[in-house]
C-alpha cells in the first residue's frame, strides 16, 4: 500500500505524466507481479506513446523504476535517490536564485566562478562534470551562509 509520505514525494517531484504512470502502477500491492500494458496504461489517460516514454524515463531517472535484465523493470514506490547531473543543476539554480536575492555580490561572485569552472569540456565527462556541480553546490552553500551571517550579524 502506498504510503501517505511516498505519495507526496511523488507528487512533489514528478511531472504530470510521471504521477500518473506512478499511480497506476502503485494501485497494485508490493510485491505483486503483473504484466505491465503501456497501451492499457495510454488508453487510460489518453495520453501518446511519446508521452508514456517520457514519463517511463523518467520514472526510470528517478528510481521509480529499475530494470533488473531480461527485458523486465520492478517498480519502486518509494524512488530510489540518484544523483544525476540534472539533480545537482536543479540543486545549483535553486541556490542562485537564494543567492540573487540576498547578495548580489555574492551571485556575481557565483556567476564568475560557474563560468570559469563548467567549460564545455568539462561538460562532456559526466563524472567530472558531477563533481564540478558538487563543488559548486558547497561553494554557493557558503556563499549563502557567510551573506546570512553577515546581514543578520550573528
Amino acid at each position: 500500500m502506498l504510503s501517505w509520505n511516498q505519495y507526496l514525494k511523488a507528487a512533489n517531484t514528478l511531472s504530470a505524466s510521471g504521477l500518473k504512470l506512478y499511480m497506476y502502477l502503485a494501485k497494485n500491492k508490493d510485491g505483486y507481479k503483473f504484466y505491465f500494458s503501456p497501451k492499457d496504461f495510454m488508453e487510460k489517460f489518453n495520453i501518446s506513446d511519446r508521452t508514456y516514454r517520457n514519463a517511463k524515463n523518467e520514472l526510470m531517472e528517478k528510481g521509480y523504476l529499475i530494470d533488473i535484465g531480461g527485458n523486465k523493470i520492478e517498480f519502486n514506490t518509494a524512488g530510489v535517490y540518484i544523483e544525476s547531473i540534472e539533480s545537482l543543476k536543479e540543486q545549483l539554480l535553486s541556490l542562485g536564485k537564494n543567492l540573487s536575492k540576498t547578495d548580489k555580490d555574492s551571485y556575481n561572485e557565483m556567476t564568475a566562478i560557474i563560468k570559469k569552472e563548467i567549460t564545455a569540456e568539462v561538460k562532456t565527462d559526466k563524472d567530472l562534470y558531477k563533481e564540478k556541480l558538487k563543488e559548486l553546490i558547497e561553494t554557493a552553500n557558503g556563499l549563502l551562509d557567510d551573506t546570512v551571517e553577515r546581514q543578520w550579524n550573528v
